[in-house]
C-alpha cells in the first residue's frame, strides 16, 4: 500500500510541476471546444501621474500604483488587444497592442495631460501712456516693479543707465514686429520702441534708442544678436564717422552697455556667433576670430583681427570646434571641420560634398555619438568618418532628445525621427532609421522636446505634445489651441513660456511626473 501510494504521490508530483513550469513560461489552458494548452503574452504599463486606470478590450482591469506607476495584464492569449490608460481630468491615452506568446509587450514612458490649461501672464509687452506727471511716476514705478519682478530695463546712459520710465493710466500694445529664437533658451522680441530678452526664465528690456544711436544700420535676426550668459551682444556699423563695423555689448543683470569698434576693420558684419572666449565673424566670405575675456561686468574684446577662412558660406561653432561650408577653388564645397588652438585654427577633417546648389544660409551643427549632423539649404545631413548622407528634405529645424538616442526633423507639416543610436529597449530601433511619426494638415511651425519620449509640437492651430512612440496610433495630447507667435519648456523649473501678440505666458508643471519623485 505505502509502494502504491508513493508512486501516486511522485506521479501527482511530476504532473504538477510540468504545469507550474508551463504557467511559468507564459502557457495557459483554454478550454473552446476541447482543453487546450497555449503560450500566452503580458502587457506592461508605466505611466505618470499615477494613479490611473488601465483599461483592456473596454473592460477595466485595475489602476496602476500610486508609487511607481505600474500595472502588469497577465495570461494573455496572442491576438490584438485596444489598451486605454485613463485619468479623471485628463486626456486618454490608447494604443492597439499586439500580444506574442511568451513576451512582455512594455509601455514604460506613458504620461497623460491634463483636458484644460490656463496660463499665466508671466509679462506683459502692454505700454501705458506718458502723459502722468512726474510726482506721479515714483509711486506708479514702485507698484509696477511690484507687479512684474521680472522685469529689468536697461536704461540709456553709457556704461550705467538711469532709470526714466513713464506711466500712463491706458494700457496699448507695443506692437511686436518680431520674435527671434536665438538659442533653444533665448529668445528676442522686437517691439516699437523696445528690445525684449528672454534669457532661460528672465526678461529683461532695452529701449531700442540705444542700439539706434549706435548701430546706424542694426535689423534685429539671428545674424546680428547672439546672447552669452547674461550678455547680449549686436553687430552692425557705428554711428561715428569712420561708420566701422562695430559690437554693442548689454551686460543685462547690471544694467550697463558698451560699443567696441573694429576700427582697422572696414568691411561690414554678415553674421558672427560666439565660441569659448571667441566671436567668429563672416565678412564679405572670409571668416575671422577676435578673442575675448569676461573681466567683471564687463567684456574686453582684442583688437586683434584672425583671418581663419577663405571663400566660406556658413559656419558654425561649438565651444573650441568650428565647422563652416566652404568653396574650392575648383568650385566644389567642402565641409571643414577643426578646433581653435589659442588664436590659431587647426583643420582636422574636409570631406568634399557632392550636393548641388549649397547656398550661402543658416547652418547647424550638431556634434553626438560619433556623428555630425548638420542642417544645410533646409536639409539634414549625417557625417559618419568621411562619408556624408542625406537624412531628409525640406527640413524646418532639428534637435537632439535628452536621451541622445534620436533627433527630431519636423518638416512643414510632418514630424520624423531619425535614430542615430541603436535602441534596444521597446519600441527598438536600428541605427539610422527613420519614422515618419507624426503629420498634420495644418502647418508645422516648431518642435521641442519633452523629455526623451514627448515632444512639443507648434502648429499654425495651436501647441500639442506629441508621443515618440510609433507603435500603432501615436497619441496627440491638447495644450492650447489658439494663436501663439512661440514656445520654450525650461526643464530645470518644468515650466512653459508661450510668447503671444500681448506678453510671455507660463504653465507650470507640465510634467507631472516629477511632482512624485
Amino acid at each position: 500500500m505505502s509502494k502504491k501510494i508513493t508512486h501516486i504521490f511522485v506521479i501527482t508530483f511530476f504532473i504538477t510541476a510540468f504545469f507550474v513550469l508551463m504557467y511559468s513560461f507564459g502557457y495557459r489552458i483554454y478550454i473552446v471546444k476541447e482543453p487546450k494548452i497555449i503560450p500566452t503574452g503580458s502587457i506592461f504599463v508605466k505611466q505618470f501621474p499615477a494613479p490611473a486606470s488601465v483599461i483592456l478590450n473596454n473592460e477595466q482591469k485595475g489602476t496602476t500604483s500610486q508609487f511607481t506607476g505600474e500595472f502588469l495584464i497577465q495570461s494573455l492569449p496572442e491576438g490584438v488587444y485596444h489598451l486605454q490608460v485613463t485619468k479623471d481630468g485628463y486626456q486618454v491615452w490608447e494604443k492597439k497592442v499586439k500580444v506574442q506568446p511568451q513576451k512582455v509587450a512594455e509601455f514604460k514612458f506613458i504620461d497623460l495631460f491634463k483636458n484644460n490649461y490656463t496660463p499665466s501672464l508671466f509679462f506683459s509687452f502692454l505700454k501705458e501712456d506718458k502723459n502722468k506727471t512726474t510726482s506721479n511716476q515714483s509711486s506708479n514705478q514702485e507698484n509696477a516693479i511690484h507687479q512684474q519682478p521680472q522685469k529689468e530695463t536697461l536704461q540709456t546712459q553709457q556704461n550705467q543707465l538711469q532709470e526714466q520710465e513713464q506711466f500712463q493710466s491706458q494700457p496699448k500694445n507695443n506692437n511686436i514686429k518680431k520674435i527671434i529664437q536665438l538659442a533653444e533658451d533665448k529668445f528676442l522680441i522686437e517691439a516699437e520702441d523696445e528690445i525684449y530678452i528672454f534669457n532661460k526664465n528672465k526678461i529683461f528690456s532695452i529701449d531700442i534708442k540705444i542700439i539706434k544711436n549706435n548701430l546706424s544700420d542694426f535689423e534685429a535676426s539671428e545674424e546680428t544678436a547672439q546672447i552669452f550668459k547674461d550678455f547680449l551682444m549686436l553687430s552692425g556699423t557705428s554711428n561715428t564717422k569712420q561708420k566701422a563695423p562695430s559690437f554693442l555689448f548689454f551686460n543685462l543683470p547690471e544694467k550697463q552697455f558698451e560699443i567696441i569698434n573694429l576700427e582697422n576693420y572696414n568691411a561690414k558684419i554678415d553674421t558672427f556667433k560666439i565660441g569659448n572666449k571667441k566671436i567668429i565673424f563672416l565678412s564679405e566670405k572670409k571668416l575671422y576670430l577676435v578673442e575675448f575675456q569676461e573681466k567683471g561686468s564687463k567684456i574686453i574684446i582684442s583688437r586683434k583681427i584672425n583671418q581663419i577662412g577663405d571663400n566660406v558660406l556658413s559656419f558654425d561653432v561649438i565651444g573650441d570646434e568650428l565647422f563652416f561650408i566652404e568653396k574650392s577653388p575648383i568650385g566644389n564645397k567642402v565641409f571643414v571641420q577643426g578646433w581653435f588652438d589659442n588664436e590659431k585654427f587647426k583643420i582636422s577633417k574636409k570631406v568634399p560634398l557632392y550636393f548641388h546648389n549649397i547656398e550661402e544660409n543658416k547652418f547647424k551643427v550638431l556634434k553626438e555619438n560619433g556623428l555630425i549632423i548638420f542642417k544645410l539649404n533646409n536639409k539634414a545631413f549625417v557625417l559618419e568618418d568621411f562619408k556624408v548622407f542625406l537624412a531628409h528634405n525640406n527640413i524646418i529645424d532639428f534637435s537632439l532628445s535628452p536621451d541622445k538616442q534620436k533627433i527630431a526633423i519636423p518638416s512643414s507639416n510632418e514630424l520624423i525621427l531619425f535614430f542615430i543610436k541603436k535602441r534596444e529597449n521597446q519600441p527598438q530601433k536600428e541605427k539610422f532609421e527613420k519614422v515618419y511619426l507624426w503629420n498634420t494638415p495644418n502647418k508645422l511651425l516648431k518642435s521641442q522636446w519633452l523629455d526623451g519620449n514627448n515632444l512639443l509640437i507648434l502648429t499654425e492651430k495651436g501647441l500639442y505634445v506629441i508621443e515618440a512612440d510609433d507603435r500603432d496610433y501615436v497619441n496627440s495630447f491638447r495644450i492650447l489651441e489658439s494663436e501663439i507667435n512661440n514656445f520654450f519648456y525650461n526643464f530645470e523649473d518644468n515650466m512653459l513660456y508661450i510668447f503671444k501678440d500681448d506678453g510671455v505666458y507660463s504653465i507650470e508643471n507640465l510634467r507631472e511626473d516629477n511632482l512624485i519623485f
